[in-house]
Order: C-alpha cells, then structure tokens, then sequence
C-alpha cells in the first residue's frame, strides 16, 4: 500500500497578484516505512525544539509543535525565538530537508501558472491541481508497483467540514469520469476515500508542507518575483538537498513536476539546474 501526503502553496484566487504560482505536492511512500517516518519526525521535532524553546520552557516538546515552514520562516508562534538569529534558524530548516532526503520517499507536483491558466480561459484552480496530481500519483503506482493489487491512500490536511467532503466527492467523480481531458483516464490505483486529518498530529503532512514550500518559493526566486526575500538566499541549496527525492531523478518529466498550462520548455532553466547531478 502507498500512502501520498498532499498539501499546497500560494493561493488558489486567480485575482491574487501576490501569489503567482499555486503549487500542489504529493511526498509518496510505502506503508512500510511509516514507522521510521514519524520515529524520524519525532527525533526531529525534539532537537528542533532544543534550538527554539525558551529557558522557562519545558524540556519536552508541547502537543502542538509542528514542523510549519511559514511559522519557522516568520519566526512566529512556537519559533518566536528565532528572532534575526540566521544561524539558529538555518540549523532548524537545515534539519528539516536533511530529514527529508533521508526518507524513502518520491515527491510529484502539479504547479499552476495562474496568469496562463487565467489567459487560457480555465477557472477552478484547485481542482484542476488536483486532477493533475491525482493523475500523477496513480500513474507512479502503476511504474513502481509490482503487485496490481496495491493502492494508494490520499492523505490530506484537514480544513473544515464542507471543504474535507468536497475533495472526497472530487475523488469519487474522478473515479467515475477520469482524471483526463480529452483523453481516458481513471486512478484505478487510488482508494477513493481519502483519509483527511489535521496536520498537527500527523508528521507526512509537515513534512510535504516543508516540500511544497520550499518547491513555490525556488520558483519566486528563478521568476524574480521579489528578488530581495531572505529565504530567495537559501532556496536553491535547500532543494538541491530534496532533488534526489523527486521521482525519476535526475531526468525530470511532466509525470513528476506538471506545469499547467505552461509548457514545461518555457520555465526557466535555472529552475531545473537543482535537479542536474
């Protein structure tokens, strides 16, 4: 069985100037390395919060400290402490994508260009980064497994009730009436009921929201969209770091990063040199 933890970045409204790019994510995996995962997650987190706990805190990490890339970044919440100390807080994010490159793990991702997706007449933005990183994950099954009886199990960051039950019904009429368009094609290797849990207690889902963000902000920097970010400093070596990770390494194809509508040429190189050996 495969389980493929899913999570997003940017925003989905195609008013949105500040958010280019909505960037959808899949960290997929076999059952049986989920006990290393969340044993791995945990050390994680503990030596994390060694780094970022205060004097007057406890020594063991609070039920509610996760691995959240905008608070690490923002030095909000639980990483307040971090403050402008730049060597403590890449220590933290260092930690975070060694972990990552250590896990037995692919990562697929369909990236929506909202200015050509708009100029093309489409809307829905998130559903259609859905369908498509649905479509990839069955078909990476479809290469890796060797048994056809294997499944993959969506797990996704909870929302709210109305939001949790609409991409349960997606999953269903993708089942129903495919993932493609003008072509036939259904994710047979998808279990058609995704398992929707709130990201705080369930260490995938962190550690695909360190992925995907790491995958839209290396896309602010190759596109130049505010050149003097501080994280625009590190991107590029942080995904260096992860590229081995992403499926079909070092030859990357739009079964692995799908760029919609975009054509894949038109992206910039500098974008695909983290993925060169």
């Amino acid at each position: 069985m495969y389980f493929a933890f899913i999570d997003e970045s940017g925003t989905p409204n195609l008013e949105d100037k500040e958010s280019k790019f909505y960037v959808l994510a899949a960290v997929i995996m076999k059952d049986l390395g989920l006990n290393f995962l969340h044993s791995a997650s945990e050390s994680l987190k503990q030596n994390i919060w060694k780094i970022v706990r205060s004097e007057s805190d406890p020594k063991k990490y609070p039920p509610k400290f996760e691995i959240h890339m905008d608070d690490i970044n923002g030095r909000r919440k639980l990483y307040q402490n971090l403050k402008d100390n730049v060597d403590e807080w890449f220590k933290v994010v260092s930690k975070v994508y060694e972990l990552i490159s250590h896990l037995y793990i692919k990562i697929i991702c369909a990236v929506i260009v909202k200015e050509d997706f708009k100029n093309a007449g489409k809307e829905n933005v998130e559903k259609w980064a859905f369908e498509l990183l649905v479509e990839k994950i069955n078909r990476y099954i479809e290469f890796d497994s060797t048994n056809k009886d294997d499944r993959g199990l969506l797990v996704l960051d909870s929302v709210d009730i109305k939001a949790d039950v609409e991409k349960r019904e997606q999953i269903i009429e993708f089942m129903e009436t495919g993932t493609g368009h003008g072509w036939d094609e259904y994710p047979e290797r998808i279990i058609n009921f995704p398992f929707i849990v709130d990201s705080e207690v369930y260490n995938g889902l962190q550690l695909v929201d360190a992925v995907v963000y790491l995958v839209r902000w290396h896309l602010r920097k190759v596109y130049k969209i505010n050149p003097k970010a501080f994280f625009h400093e590190y991107s590029e070596d942080l995904m260096k770091t992860i590229a081995p990770k992403f499926h079909g390494y070092p030859n990357i194809t739009t079964d692995t990063i799908k760029f919609f509508p975009t054509d894949i040429g038109k992206v910039p190189l500098e974008f695909w040199n983290v993925f060169k050996k």
